[in-house]
């Protein structure tokens, strides 16, 4: 039972611009901002419309006339997962509604949840504690703009060959990920670039171009044996030359708050803090 003169209804696209403007006014905001999506309206609502079956999985909640909510549902049937992109709404009690209903609306596609609110976020995470969810080590959000298009690369393009091996090593080091290393591999807008120790390959980046222009690092990973040799260093050098000299302004990442030597790395590499992530998870953990 909803609280009393709130809807809850699939957005649909006569609501997509309403929602889309009430979801970049909070984006704006600290205490309200989540992760998995970014701020401006024209990339929200590309990457709203990216999502499958958004029209049905966008829940809009409606007080009166007046829009107070908003949560959109982002599920991997295959892994019974789904990223809770939002939600938004003006109360704590308008966001368990929204949550609740998904919730009982969707409930046989997944049994695991996460909620990714900024740390500053606290009406979200408070939502998140009353619904049982578990908060887990948070991440750092990095980026870097005025990206060096000069130099050489010591790296280079994946190959066919190396799709194997950058995919068992990727499931090695980010074990339990939201993209096994198979799909990691054969993904269509990941780029990955990979490092060679005596021509075996021993690391990896995986990166991409977001619906708003800006780049974005997903993975870096390199073998334990072939560690303290400068490979890290170089794949993301390599990555940010290779987006710069495509005009790419900007890129950003995250990177868990337990890993201080990453975040030394990217810190040395012009990297530069813009908020901490609290990653709030229901059925499952990745410590």
């Amino acid at each position: 039972m909803t609280a009393a003169g709130l809807r809850l209804l699939p957005a649909g696209e006569e609501r997509l611009a309403d929602v889309v403007a009430f979801v970049a006014a909070a984006q704006a905001q600290p205490e309200r901002h989540v992760s998995f999506v970014g701020v401006d309206a024209g990339t929200l609502r590309h990457e709203f419309s990216e999502v499958e079956k958004w029209g049905d999985r966008l829940l809009v909640a409606i007080d009166g006339g007046d829009l107070v909510g908003a949560l959109l549902a982002d599920i991997d049937e295959e892994m019974r997962r789904v990223w809770w992109i939002g939600p938004w709404a003006t109360d704590e009690d308008a966001a368990i509604e929204l949550l609740s209903v998904a919730r009982s609306r969707l409930g046989t596609l997944f049994d695991e949840e996460e909620l990714a609110p900024d740390s500053r976020n606290e009406p979200l995470r408070s939502v998140a504690r009353r619904l049982g969810f578990v908060e887990d080590t948070p991440s750092s959000v990095l980026s870097k703009v005025d990206l060096a298009a000069d130099g050489s690369s010591s790296t280079e393009p994946m190959t066919p060959a190396d799709a194997g091996t950058v995919a068992e090593l990727h499931d090695a080091i980010f074990v339990g990920t939201h993209t096994p290393g198979a799909k990691l591999v054969a993904a269509e807008r990941t780029r990955i670039r990979v490092a060679r120790v005596d021509g075996t390959t021993a690391g990896y980046i995986a990166f991409e171009v977001q619906s708003d222009g800006a780049g974005y690092i997903d993975y870096l990973g390199v073998s334990p044996g072939a560690r303290r040799r400068g490979l890290a260093r170089a794949l993301v050098a390599d990555a940010c030359r290779e987006l710069a000299g495509e005009g790419v302004p900007a890129v950003h990442l995250t990177v868990r708050a337990d890993a201080p030597g990453a975040l030394d790395l990217y810190r040395s590499l012009g990297f530069v803090d813009e908020r901490v992530v609290v990653p709030c998870r229901f059925g499952f953990t990745l410590g």
